[in-house]
């Protein structure tokens, strides 16, 4: 098996991102697949025939496991295109068709999921693989790079196996629009997931704010819990939107971990929500953080906007890039925080 190693970008370890670490690029030629009898692809770089295909099944996957996005791609870059494309939208299989009566010059790129990748299939994975999103292994050939193919290359993406607890591909190489987001939850569920939107056009303060510590650390500080039996994914990428807020605001505001004081308890039992039943302090009683809704790699940004909400403020959605430099210096400045942003969070 002929084993591809590339080394991370530059840009992965951007000085101005210090949570982002080293990331390894690695990626494995698994060999030659079969092309099935649904071998009628057509660029469409959201393709929908797998939603509701009817047909497939575990051992005759819809697109050969490949369910997801067609994107044309040089053949002289293929492979290298492919894989960061795939990436990037959070898939850590990814495939290589022939596009011989389109054009000679190109080749198809198709993106799937392996069964590990639990920020792509959550609860859905027996319902997924019943449906026929998953890629067959025992079909595929174990050739040689150089052995004639005459189905789809297909490839896996291994580096992200190396990380502790990995559930998914490292958020920092994730460069999804929440069309795409919206586009593969639909295919994992079989159903329509709308895009997610704003109604907000600009930063405004719609709860009470956080007071100020007096516990001798200054500052604001959210004291939070989390409901039982939270899923330790979805805890990881709290515990990194709440770094970033530490970050950006240079610790004027924090969001400390206390489950016998908290007065924010985060759950996902919403899956539908993201974001506080209702925003701002709420006083000893406390408040409620869901994020049944947003709570994997993919939905880091959203995790980020949601907090907003939490610290009492209705901001507008960006997608990637949640909140713009002149949002969070609106909700810094109302915490009379002394830092002025000049890069947005996330």
């Amino acid at each position: 098996m002929n084993v591809m190693a590339h080394s991370s970008a530059d840009s992965l370890n951007d000085i101005h991102e210090p949570f982002a670490g080293e990331v390894s690029m690695e990626y494995e030629r698994l060999g030659c697949l079969p092309l099935g009898t649904d071998n009628s692809f057509v660029i469409d770089s959201r393709d929908l025939k797998c939603m509701h295909d009817g047909i497939a099944d575990a051992k005759s996957p819809c697109r050969g496991g490949l369910p997801f996005f067609s994107q044309k791609v040089d053949k002289t870059s293929a492979v290298e295109a492919c894989f960061r494309f795939c990436a990037s939208k959070a898939l850590d299989l990814f495939g290589l068709s022939p596009l011989q009566s389109i054009t000679a010059e190109h080749t198809e790129c198709r993106c799937g999921a392996s069964d590990p990748n639990q920020a792509i299939w959550g609860p859905y994975l027996d319902s997924s693989l019943a449906r026929g999103l998953h890629m067959n292994m025992s079909a595929v050939q174990r050739t040689s790079e150089d052995a004639p193919c005459t189905g789809a290359q297909v490839f896996r993406y291994i580096g992200w196996l190396e990380r502790e607890q990995a559930e998914g591909i490292p958020w920092v190489l994730i460069q999804a629009s929440p069309e795409d987001i919206a586009y593969v939850d639909s295919i994992v569920q079989g159903k329509q997931i709308p895009v997610v939107t704003s109604t907000a056009s600009k930063v405004e303060q719609k709860g009470s704010l956080w007071p100020h510590s007096s516990a001798g650390k200054g500052g604001v500080i959210v004291s939070y819990s989390f409901a039982e039996n939270f899923d330790p994914l979805a805890k990881r990428m709290f515990w990194r939107a709440a770094t970033e807020w530490n970050y950006r605001s240079i610790g004027c505001i924090r969001f400390d971990e206390s489950p016998t004081n908290a007065k924010l308890t985060v759950d996902l039992s919403d899956a539908a929500k993201c974001g506080p039943d209702s925003k701002g302090y709420h006083g000893p009683n406390g408040g409620v953080l869901q994020l049944g809704g947003c709570h994997d790699q993919r939905k880091l940004d959203r995790i980020v906007h949601a907090l907003a909400g939490v610290l009492g403020f209705d901001v507008p959605y960006g997608g990637q890039g949640a909140l713009s430099p002149e949002h969070t210096n609106g909700i810094l400045k109302a915490y009379d925080c002394p830092v002025h942003r000049m890069s947005a969070l996330l």
